[in-house]
C-alpha cells in the first residue's frame, strides 16, 4: 500500500545544472552546483531537487538527461546556463502527486511504479518529468535511512 498526497507546489526561484550521463555522476554535479552558487554570492535555502528528463528503464546510462535544482533565497533574475549548464530559473506552481521514500536511492524504482500505477488508477493523467526532493544529507546518512519525496506533476 502506498501513500499517496495530491498538493499544489510553491513557486521557487532555484540554481540548476543541466547533466546528461549516468545518475553516478550526481555527487559531482551537486559539488559544481553549491560550488557555483557561492561563487555567484547566492544562499541555498531548501531542500535540493532532482528533476528526471529521462527514463531510466529504456534510456542508456550515457544518454540520461536530468538536472539538480537548489532554491536560492535571493530574488535572482533568471539567467540561461552557461557553458557549464549553471543557470538560474523560476519555477512556477504545479499540482503534484506525492509519496516519500525511506531507504537508498537504488530502491527507489519500486515506489515510481506504484505511484505511477496510483495515478492511473485514480483518474489523473502524469503531464510532466517527475521530481525527487531530498530530505536527507548523503554525507551524514545513512543509505538505509534516507528520506526522498517523489513528485509527479499531473494535471489540474
Amino acid at each position: 500500500m502506498i501513500e499517496v498526497q495530491i498538493k499544489r507546489t510553491f513557486p521557487i526561484t532555484v540554481a540548476f545544472i543541466e547533466m546528461k550521463g549516468p545518475f553516478s555522476l550526481m555527487g559531482e554535479a551537486f559539488g559544481k552546483l553549491y560550488g557555483w552558487i557561492e561563487t555567484q554570492g547566492y544562499t541555498a535555502a531548501g531542500m535540493p531537487v532532482g528533476l528526471y528528463l529521462s527514463n531510466p528503464d529504456i534510456t542508456p546510462a550515457e544518454e540520461l538527461v536530468w538536472e539538480l535544482w537548489s532554491p536560492i533565497d535571493e530574488f535572482a533574475e533568471p539567467r540561461k546556463p552557461d557553458s557549464d549548464g549553471l543557470g538560474v530559473k523560476c519555477i512556477e506552481p504545479t499540482s503534484v502527486a506525492s509519496t516519500m521514500h525511506r531507504g537508498p536511492y537504488e530502491s527507489l524504482g519500486p515506489k515510481y511504479a506504484s505511484l505511477t500505477r496510483w495515478v492511473t488508477e485514480n483518474g489523473h493523467e502524469i503531464v510532466g518529468s517527475p521530481m525527487e526532493v531530498y530530505y536527507s544529507d548523503p554525507e551524514d546518512t545513512p543509505p538505509e535511512e534516507y528520506l526522498t519525496e517523489i513528485q509527479m506533476p499531473i494535471a489540474e
